[in-house]
């Protein structure tokens, strides 16, 4: 019920894009407040990159776990983990539905947790993600509404 378990699912993906645009996409903007950004490994869906965040160095890591008679109808299942200055400070297991976008899985169970000062920056980190969504998202139906009353001619 803390979020931390969201928090994580999100964090992880917008790392990876973060780092990708650091690299190869200057029109994209990372957000300031995360710096050096570096892909540790990466090999396809299964990651991990490190990062600072408001100078505080951490890391993440992601890794889907595949069954040798993959269903198509079931839900993927992976880990991800968050690390502060090189420690494992939150793992946890993962879910995403047959069909969903790439970056949309949902918490299942904390599988590792220890309690220190990089909760209070996970939280935030969570907070500009959801803030950073609604406003793609408005901008989108802004986009949709002009074009809609682009349309529509006025006699």
């Amino acid at each position: 019920s803390s979020g931390i378990g969201d928090a994580l699912a999100a964090l992880v993906w917008d790392v990876r894009r973060f780092v990708a645009w650091s690299c190869h996409a200057k029109d994209r903007s990372v957000p300031s407040e995360y710096t050096d950004l570096e892909m540790v490994a990466d090999n396809m869906k299964d990651f991990a990159a490190r990062f600072a965040y408001r100078g505080r160095r951490y890391g993440v890591t992601f890794k889907e776990f595949t069954s040798s008679h993959p269903d198509p109808h079931a839900d993927s299942r992976g880990e991800a983990y968050l690390s502060a200055d090189g420690v494992v400070v939150l793992g946890v297991a993962m879910t995403s539905r047959p069909g969903a976008a790439y970056d949309d899985w949902r918490p299942t169970t904390i599988e590792a947790f220890r309690p220190g000062s990089w909760i209070p920056d996970l939280l935030e980190m969570h907070r500009e993600h959801q803030r950073a969504l609604q406003a793609c998202e408005a901008k989108a139906r802004d986009e949709i509404t002009s074009r809609r009353a682009a349309m529509i001619s006025l006699e």
